[in-house]
């Protein structure tokens, strides 16, 4: 019985036993073995020097074995192969038999498949496949021509993956890269950066804080504060997709696109931007602000689409409740466009427009600028322009087409072509409430202002005119048919008040 138990006892732990025993260090050649009693329980090894450990190869010019400890000491013409696939060299080698993992000092060459790292020291672990070095290192890839370069670094030959750290670079043929932090992978050729990381190309900068870059593909994405940077735009956003080969960019959240050559930043939610056709739509909640030298355009609209010619002019079209503001007019309309080309801006479906006291209507209404002011003013079909007196009083200028023309930023000259109609009040220069009204229709008038005030009527073709007193007249005969006072919805500065918390130009 008790042989028995203990037979079954050896065979229990006998497995243990194999598990614990470590694989000894072979010696395949030496020109020359011998022993020193200097240097204690080592075989001195010199001359085409081979050891062999699992499969590893490890040639040098001499070598110390150390047989009690499994390790050695090489050095001069370091060379390891392991599975005929990776292949290190160096100037020294330390290495134990018992954790297989390696020392390679001075001149290291680290080579797998189309990845050649070169660096001063590298520390490899060959069973778990893994090379780190904290020493400048320089890695290239002869398939992707990508040439990296870090402080510090980790390299996972089972996953094909690199870890850099401390100012890390790469070099491409299309573009270089600086960050803080970078994961490369071999197979993929895609690099996931963390930290503050800046891509310069032939056309842009971009800078970010996160992203990933798929350098077979020419694809990448970039987030926490993200922006690409070219000759004549910044876009920023809180994600940015971007394709190299297209140049074509997609941003998510909080976007702004700022034209440098224009002077003019487009805010939203999303925005597509085409490098090639320099063309932008901005889309949820956007808002486009065009400044100018003493004084900024702001609008906001559903969607924008910009677009830059040859000249570096832009075109730009908003769609969907469009509101805009300046000091000297405001409006809204269901959609706007302006050409910088001509300086023309159009409003178009039921357009309103504020200027100073005057509100302005119509079906279409076009405005040419100059300089960022106004200068002149054409409105076609349904064309209204009224002011208050008082509460209960509006002068009234009516007709099918208008053309009117501004000095100063203020309305001069009417010129109404068409169904003209008018009603103007005769205030008294004594303050006194307003007493009288004219009344007039004529198919064609010309409407001269001082001070937003009536002062000139020139009448052609058969005018017919009535002076009526306030008193002897009822509210309603005092309203031109199409009256629509909309003062309500006149845009305020405070609409756009995003502006002044994001105006990058600060």
């Amino acid at each position: 019985m008790k042989n028995k138990f203990s037979i079954l006892t050896f065979l229990w732990i006998l497995p243990t036993l194999v598990f614990c025993q470590e694989s000894k260090i072979n010696i395949v050649s030496a020109d020359v073995l011998e022993y020193k009693k200097e240097i204690k329980d080592a075989q001195i090894l010199k001359g085409n020097v081979v050891l062999e450990h699992n499969g590893a190869i490890m040639s040098c010019d001499s070598a110390y074995l150390f047989i009690k400890t499994n390790s050695f000491h090489a050095f001069n013409n370091i060379k390891i192969v392991q599975n005929d696939s990776l292949e290190m060299k160096g100037d020294t080698l330390f290495y134990n038999g018992n954790t297989k993992k390696a020392k390679i000092v001075g001149n290291v060459e680290f080579k797998e498949a189309d990845l050649q790292l070169t660096t001063n020291q590298l520390n490899y672990d060959l069973n778990k496949k893994q090379a780190r070095y904290n020493t400048k290192a320089h890695i290239i890839s002869t398939k992707s021509q990508n040439k990296l370069t870090s402080i510090k670094g980790v390299y996972h030959s089972n996953i094909k993956t690199l870890f850099f750290k401390d100012s890390v670079t790469l070099e491409h043929p299309k573009y270089n890269m600086e960050s803080d932090t970078l994961i490369y992978n071999t197979i993929t050729e895609i690099s996931s950066f963390n930290g503050p990381t800046t891509i310069t190309s032939k056309t842009n900068t971009i800078k970010c804080n996160s992203g990933w870059y798929d350098t077979k593909n020419d694809l990448s994405s970039f987030w926490n504060n993200a922006c690409i940077i070219s000759e004549n735009q910044i876009v920023s956003g809180d994600s940015i997709y971007y394709n190299s080969n297209l140049e074509i960019g997609k941003i998510y959240g909080n976007i702004y696109l700022y034209d440098t050559t224009n002077q003019q930043v487009i805010f939203g939610d999303y925005a597509y931007h085409n490098e090639k056709t320099d063309s932008s739509i901005v889309e949820g909640e956007a808002m486009l602000s065009q400044y100018y030298q003493d004084d900024t355009l702001h609008i906001l609209a559903d969607r924008f689409i910009s677009i830059n010619d040859s000249t570096n002019l832009n075109s730009l079209r908003g769609f969907k409740n469009v509101r805009f503001f300046k000091n000297d007019i405001q409006g809204l309309c269901d959609s706007i466009s302006y050409r910088e080309s001509d300086s023309i801006m159009e409003l178009f479906q039921s357009p309103f427009l504020w200027s100073d006291e005057n509100q302005i209507s119509g079906d279409f209404i076009q405005l040419k600028l100059w300089k960022g002011k106004v200068s002149s003013m054409d409105i076609f079909n349904n064309s209204f322009i009224l002011s208050m007196v008082d509460s209960l009083h509006f002068n009234q200028i009516k007709g099918k087409n208008m053309q009117s023309q501004f000095s100063d930023n203020k309305l001069k000259k009417i010129h109404v072509m068409g169904n003209g109609e008018t009603i103007y009040y005769i205030e008294n220069n004594n303050e006194e409430p307003v007493v009288d009204y004219n009344k007039t229709k004529c198919s064609e008038l010309t409407i001269l202002l001082d001070s937003n005030q009536i002062k000139t009527l020139n009448f052609n073709n058969q005018p017919t005119a009535v002076m009526n007193a306030i008193s002897s007249s009822n509210s309603d005969n005092q309203l031109l048919d199409g009256f629509n006072w909309n003062s309500v919805n006149r845009p305020l500065k405070i609409q756009f008040i995003r502006d002044e918390k994001m105006d990058i130009r600060k």
